[in-house]
């Protein structure tokens, strides 16, 4: 007979459901779940993994983990207008971090230190920094005022933020999100936060539309969808230009 996991539909969000299992119960992903809706049977399959098990891999700051592939020849890369060859056997994770370094963010994707000399891009912490963001804030402020607009605490920039209010756990984060960044900006970001009645006007802020320009919203968490650490599949083509990646729509590009 087949170990079972016994678990609890905690949350529905639009056709992904959030299951909670105990830390040992957690099942393998790609296995079927039988859920009991009031004596109906509906079967679900195990898509991503989060919790305990992975909160190493949820420290990450890259879509996929740096050591997910190796260049299989010498490459010769264009970073920033300098070119830089790599050989086989180099990790991407290595590239990543050479075109972030290059670029001048202050974010670690890749330590071919870490793991005893193995290379690593978990346990580091996320693209959230006050410093970093209030540089990088005070940059554009300059920027703006290049171009005549002035930015200061009587002129913020105002951002919405959609958000489900009939869910204590999406209100909370908007809560959260609100304070992180107004803080982080000083105040030179003000953040709307913009309460959908039910999850069916959420949806309809951005998850039902097909196309990003169809967006209704400066900032929206709601895609169905999230990176699974857990989970070989890279998922990449999420990013793919020309309206064939699922994720450019979220970020309201095409």
């Amino acid at each position: 007979m087949s170990e079972k996991h016994i678990g609890e539909v905690v949350q529905v969000i639009g056709p992904v459901l959030d299951i909670r299992f105990a830390h040992d119960e957690l099942p393998p992903l790609l296995n079927a779940i039988e859920i009991d809706n009031d004596g109906a049977k509906l079967v679900a399959e195990v898509a991503q993994q989060v919790g305990d098990d992975l909160k190493y891999a949820s420290m990450r700051n890259s879509y996929t983990p740096g050591n997910f592939v190796t260049l299989e020849e010498e490459v010769t890369v264009d970073i920033n207008g300098t070119e830089k060859t790599y050989p086989a056997g180099t990790y991407y994770g290595q590239i990543v971090q050479d075109q972030i370094d290059a670029d001048g963010v202050k974010i670690t994707v890749w330590d071919p230190t870490a793991n005893e000399g193995a290379g690593s891009s978990d346990g580091y912490d996320g693209w959230y920094n006050a410093d970093n963001s209030w540089e990088e804030m005070s940059q554009a402020v300059e920027e703006l005022a290049a171009d005549g607009l002035t930015i200061d605490a009587d002129n913020p920039i105002q951002m919405d933020v959609v958000y489900a209010s009939s869910s204590e756990v999406f209100t909370n984060r908007a809560n959260s999100l609100k304070q992180s960044i107004e803080a982080s900006t000083q105040g030179l970001v003000q953040v709307n936060l913009i309460a959908a009645a039910d999850n069916t006007d959420w949806y309809y802020s951005g998850y039902y539309m097909n196309y990003g320009y169809e967006m209704n919203y400066d900032f929206c968490d709601l895609s169905g969808w999230g990176p699974d650490y857990g989970d070989p599949a890279s998922y990449l083509d999420t990013f793919q230009p020309e309206y064939a990646g699922y994720m450019i729509k979220s970020i309201g590009i095409y």
